[in-house]
């Protein structure tokens, strides 16, 4: 009975001792969950502000992209001595860069060098033609020239 009870006293105690480290370790544990929860919700809020951060320099790097083909459409129709409309600039606007730096440079490399007053010189009632009227025929001149 007594040895019963010896080990029986050992068995509590060792039983109130594992309790006692399994309150540790659950605890710990506890701890430990809530620690990764707290990190993973600082990651996913980083992860978040980086893809928004992301998105906006997407939005501005293609608006900066379209203001600069605009720019250089506007600078191509002037070079060619043709009257900018919407209309007009949209299939340039819709090409690829590669496209529109290769069509851009042909027609800049064929546009006809007139000097304003080349027809000036040419009419034969010695009237100076409109913009229109030069504007015609360069616009003549490159379909001849084959950049049409």
């Amino acid at each position: 009975m007594d040895n019963n009870s010896e080990q029986l006293a050992a068995v509590s105690a060792l039983n109130a001792d594992l309790q006692v480290k399994l309150s540790t370790l659950q605890d710990d544990h506890a701890k430990t969950v809530a620690d990764l929860q707290m990190k993973l919700s600082q990651e996913a809020k980083a992860h978040l502000d980086a893809v928004a951060q992301a998105n906006t320099l997407k939005e501005e790097l293609a608006a900066f992209r379209a203001n600069v083909r605009l720019n250089a459409v506007k600078s191509l129709f002037s070079d060619l001595h043709r009257e900018f409309s919407d209309e007009a600039a949209q299939p340039y606007l819709d090409m690829s860069e590669a496209s529109f730096a290769a069509i851009s440079n042909d027609l800049r490399s064929l546009k006809p060098a007139l000097k304003a007053d080349y027809f000036k010189d040419t009419t034969v009632n010695g009237r100076v033609p409109s913009k229109s009227e030069q504007d015609f025929a360069t616009q003549l001149f490159a379909q001849v020239a084959g950049s049409k």
